[in-house]
């Protein structure tokens, strides 16, 4: 069972050089927060920014063919 208190989080390309970063919470059903970057690892970066604002949540990475589990039915 997925934790409230955790970001689930992949990193795309999106053509060319460019990167969208996404995150929803474990237990939502919401849209994913999503970032265009420049790298990979800049990507990575906004997301774990994103989860210690978030009061220092914990991150579970996914690939980006693991998260069509997360849309709705």
């Amino acid at each position: 069972m997925p934790s409230a208190s955790k970001l689930l989080a992949w990193i795309e390309p999106r053509g060319g050089q460019e990167f969208e970063a996404a995150f929803v919470a474990a237990a939502s059903r919401r849209a994913p927060a999503t970032h265009r970057c420049a790298s990979r690892e800049e990507a990575r970066r906004w997301v774990e920014r994103e989860g210690d604002a978030l009061g220092g949540v914990s991150i579970e990475w996914l690939e980006a063919s693991q998260r069509r589990v997360l849309e709705p039915v």
